[in-house]
């Protein structure tokens, strides 16, 4: 049973690379092509400017209220007027996001639900600068991506009631409002996980997506 366990879990990771390396390969002509926009130039053009320490000295002074987000550009800044490079980190922490989002909906959902979930948000047509704009706008992907691991640990605390889950989903979520304020309108869904938990029929409710949908 153990090895059957961990089979499926070698075949489901396998999946998932497959998906990773078909979705990296869409985005192709505008890795290859992409150029920087103007914010861009200027966090790229910092590191010709300053070492690291220097640029996130300058940054904290004009990021107050974003900590996370003036270490994270000081860093980036670093990495000279490369697009591609950037891009390719921005896009993959933003394909992590989405996985781990959709990884706690297919517990608590229908799993075709889960599955166009997942498709919608690999393509956010409404925040498509997060990843074309992958110097500057990278604040808004890594901002996101650290909510979704306090989504995560929010389910887990739901699940275990280990109240760990609850000191790691908190912190978790400060770094992301200290990354980038937006991501503060999620934790809405961190307090519906309780009842999404509990109200496990909520799985046969959410059939819009779903191709089974039973007659009543």
């Amino acid at each position: 049973q153990d090895l059957k366990k961990l089979t499926n879990q070698f075949l489901k990771s396998k999946n998932i690379f497959f998906i990773y390396l078909i979705y990296l390969s869409l985005f192709f002509p505008l890795w290859q092509n992409g150029e920087l926009y103007y914010d861009d130039w200027s966090v790229a053009e910092t590191g010709n400017l300053t070492n690291l320490k220097t640029a996130i000295a300058g940054y904290l002074n004009g990021f107050i209220t974003r900590p996370i987000a003036a270490i994270i550009l000081g860093i980036f800044s670093q990495i000279n007027h490369n697009f591609q490079l950037i891009f390719f980190i921005n896009i993959s922490i933003w394909f992590l996001f989405c996985l781990i989002v959709t990884n706690v909906f297919y517990k608590l959902t229908e799993k075709n639900f889960a599955n166009s979930l997942f498709l919608l948000i690999l393509f956010p047509s409404f925040c498509i600068t997060n990843l074309i704009s992958p110097y500057a706008q990278s604040l808004g992907t890594i901002s996101i991506f650290f909510w979704s691991i306090s989504f995560l640990f929010s389910y887990k605390y739901c699940e275990t009631k280990n109240k760990k889950y609850i000191f790691y989903a908190i912190l978790l979520f400060i770094l992301s409002v200290l990354t980038y304020e937006t991501s503060f309108t999620l934790v809405i869904l961190n307090f519906l996980l309780k009842y999404l938990y509990k109200n496990k029929s909520i799985k046969f409710n959410l059939t819009i997506f779903s191709s089974n949908k039973k007659e009543i």
